[in-house]
């Protein structure tokens, strides 16, 4: 079970920083078409969003995996 959220974890990581990415160039390449005093985010929030709420829940999800991990050192596997 650890191993499963470990690897959801990573993936989760992987697609945030990846979807912060592309909004980040979205909205670069965005502000060039734009006239000054624009904010080129606002067209962009979702996608910022998006990749905040992926990589929250990879910190979570690394909460939960190391939690797991420390209980089975521990020989508490009540869970499981």
């Amino acid at each position: 079970m650890k191993e499963y959220i470990d690897r959801i974890g990573k993936y989760t990581f992987y697609a945030g920083v990846a979807v912060a990415i592309f909004g980040l160039v979205k909205s670069f390449m965005d502000r060039r078409g734009l006239p000054p005093g624009v904010c080129p985010i606002e067209d962009n929030r979702y996608i910022m969003y998006a990749g905040i709420i992926l990589l929250l829940i990879s910190i979570t999800l690394d909460f939960v995996g190391d939690y797991k991990k420390k209980r089975q050192q521990r020989g508490d596997n009540s869970d499981e």
